[in-house]
């Protein structure tokens, strides 16, 4: 399993400096966080390496070898985990260290803010890793990704607008400090250990069908 991890991180290594580049542009943008993690390094984590592998066909070539197929996909949601957890607290940094500098608070998470974070990262990957084990199409799969990426802005927007009560004028950068108050309304029975066990549960679950799935194929 180690030497599958030090692999997927190697051949992913581009990824990994991509995302060190990233939220410092995000914030020299004046992005929201908020969309800096899930918009922009979610995506990167997840799609950069599954077109990778497509153009490669390294999956062909690991079912080869004497690892079992339960194996390589544990070890590339695994690697996921620890480089979604590592963005998380790498733009933590970078928000402390804006602050430091510029006197602007806006990009300091607080613990809320990293368990809200690493939670919605893991629900989403555990819904999207599956579909590249399960479609042959890159088409696809990038085309599924847009889709309920577009789906749940519309829906996060809304409910966003509603709670922090947004009539006239809509300022993105604002929308953050709607997230907290969003799942504390939604998830009223402790939401911070509600959330984040549902999210590691879901995620183990995601694995083992992708296992399955890679397995039967």
């Amino acid at each position: 399993m180690l030497s599958l991890l030090k692999k997927d991180l190697f051949v992913n290594k581009a990824t990994v400096i991509a995302g060190l580049l990233l939220v410092p542009i995000g914030y020299i943008t004046t992005l929201p966080p908020f969309y800096i993690s899930l918009g922009l390094m979610l995506p990167l984590i997840f799609i950069h390496p599954y077109i990778m592998d497509y153009r490669s066909n390294i999956n062909r070539l690991m079912i080869s070898l004497p690892v079992t197929a339960k194996s390589i996909v544990t070890s590339r949601y695994l690697l996921l985990m620890m480089i979604w957890i590592a963005v998380i607290f790498y733009q933590y940094l970078i928000g402390f260290i804006v602050e430091e500098i510029f006197n602007y608070s806006s990009y300091i998470f607080g613990w809320k803010e990293i368990v809200i974070l690493l939670s919605l990262g893991l629900l989403l990957l555990s819904i999207y890793v599956p579909l590249t084990y399960s479609f042959r199409s890159l088409v696809i799969v990038l085309l599924l990704v847009v889709i309920t990426y577009f789906i749940m802005f519309l829906f996060t927007l809304d409910a966003l607008v509603n709670i922090l009560e947004l009539k006239d004028n809509i300022l993105f950068n604002d929308l953050d400090q709607g997230v907290v108050p969003l799942i504390e309304t939604y998830i009223p029975f402790h939401p911070y250990l509600t959330l984040p066990f549902v999210a590691f549960f879901l995620y183990y679950l995601s694995l083992k069908l992708s296992a399955k799935t890679f397995t039967v194929k």
